[in-house]
């Protein structure tokens, strides 16, 4: 991990995407590439947000089982540097307007409106070089800063990231950026894109199940199931899975017992190969539901999910 990082401003440290942006020659594979050294990185650094939540994660959990202080310097670096990026503001007025037009254009399928809305991408990635920040003001984030603009899909995923790192540590900016993003994501009905076959949609259910952990209110907790419930019936209704990231990457008893028990639901396969769905999973094993007939357990732990074999 820290053969692929960049030294950025203050002692900081970004860990890099992909290994193309280690200079800015080979960093023009990024068609859109609009480079800059804000915040003291290196013109191909991309600043993208989830790699760089992902690795610090990773390389805070090898600090922590090896004891490795200076892994941990490192981790603590990475932390101060994503605290920078992401409390950066600036320029709010224009980032406003053109998240405004975009979000009111993007569905268009008009000639004329899609290339409006090209322009607009590239007129976001510029305003991203005059007024560094990957946090929008109507709480929006962005998945990098240099090749990319508007992606739907990557604000769920750093929306979730965010949430996985909020779990681990508590930088004070986490959290209202974590509320920012959800409140985002549900204005512009981004859980509906997997259904409407939109990119971004199959990251919503992992991402709203951890915020559900971390959310204190039970008002706010039953709205959220509430959602979830409702996400659960449209994608039955096209005939598609849930999310099985959304699975494996938070298996939180709590919530799933909670989920469960509010929406009195029995139980729900989810299949791992969509060829042959020989192999399922079945979530509920620690509310004590009966199991469907002809399935047999072969693996119950005293999690939240286990998996059988429904050949």
């Amino acid at each position: 991990i820290l053969n692929h990082c960049d030294e950025i401003e203050n002692n900081g440290l970004w860990f890099l995407h992909d290994t193309i942006e280690k200079s800015a020659e080979t960093a023009m594979g990024y068609p859109a590439l609009v480079a800059s050294r804000a915040f003291g990185k290196s013109p191909g650094n991309t600043l993208t947000v989830n790699t760089h939540i992902c690795s610090l994660m990773a390389l805070q959990k090898y600090a922590l089982m090896f004891n490795d202080d200076k892994a941990l310097a490192c981790v603590k670096r990475a932390e101060d540097s994503l605290s920078r990026v992401m409390t950066a503001s600036g320029g709010c007025v224009v980032f406003r307007l053109l998240y405004f037009a975009h979000d009111a254009f993007w569905k268009c399928d008009c000639g004329a409106v899609r290339v409006f809305v090209r322009i607009l991408h590239r007129c976001l990635l510029l305003a991203k070089k005059r007024w560094p920040r990957l946090v929008m003001p109507n709480g929006a984030i962005e998945r990098d800063l240099s090749a990319s603009s508007f992606s739907r899909r990557y604000h769920i995923v750093n929306a979730r990231d965010i949430l996985k790192l909020m779990s681990v540590c508590g930088m004070p900016w986490i959290h209202d950026v974590a509320l920012g993003a959800l409140k985002y994501a549900k204005k512009q009905r981004l859980d509906e894109c997997d259904i409407a076959g939109y990119p971004g949609g199959e990251h919503w259910a992992g991402t709203a199940l951890k915020a559900l952990a971390l959310e204190q209110s039970e008002a706010s907790r039953r709205e959220m199931i509430k959602g979830l419930s409702q996400y659960r019936d449209a994608l039955e209704k096209a005939g598609l899975f849930w999310p099985v990231d959304a699975v494996v990457e938070f298996p939180l008893e709590k919530v799933w017992y909670s989920f469960f028990r509010d929406l009195d639901l029995r139980y729900d396969f989810f299949c791992f190969n969509m060829e042959d769905k020989r192999c399922g999973l079945l979530l509920g094993a620690s509310t004590g539901m009966a199991l469907p007939s002809g399935v047999e357990d072969e693996s119950l732990s005293s999690g939240c999910f286990a998996v059988w074999n429904m050949q």
